[in-house]
């Protein structure tokens, strides 16, 4: 089957790379782009998975472990009483339901709200 010559060869095969880049700018703009935000999705997706998901904390709480009381122990070292080893936490982060909606109250959300307000 021979190529019709009236129609344009949108993907010609013998070319090189560099062809398309010259020709199509914008395609090296978006692979470039692409490529940049890969390398930061995977940073977020690393710090999910090594420091979320292994120690049972949120990323806040990873962020702002010296702030809280609850994550340092009597001599003021840092503590994760949420931490049950790596196999358990990454049992119970995909396989546990938590019914969250019944752990906390309105009330509970709003005394939280007032005692950090009072602590700026």
């Amino acid at each position: 089957m021979t190529a019709d010559p009236e129609q344009p060869d949108f993907f010609p095969l013998n070319k090189s790379i560099s062809y398309y880049f010259l020709k199509e700018p914008m395609l090296y703009t978006l692979m470039l782009f692409h490529f940049a935000n890969g390398i930061w999705e995977s940073f977020v997706l690393y710090q999910q998975i090594s420091l979320c998901i292994t120690k049972d904390l949120t990323a806040n709480e990873v962020t702002n472990q010296r702030r809280y009381d609850y994550l340092k122990d009597s001599a003021g070292k840092e503590k994760n009483p949420f931490n049950e080893g790596l196999v358990r936490n990454v049992y119970k982060y995909f396989f546990e339901d938590i019914p969250w909606t019944s752990l906390y109250t309105v009330e509970d959300v709003l005394n939280a709200r007032r005692g950090w307000n009072n602590n700026v």
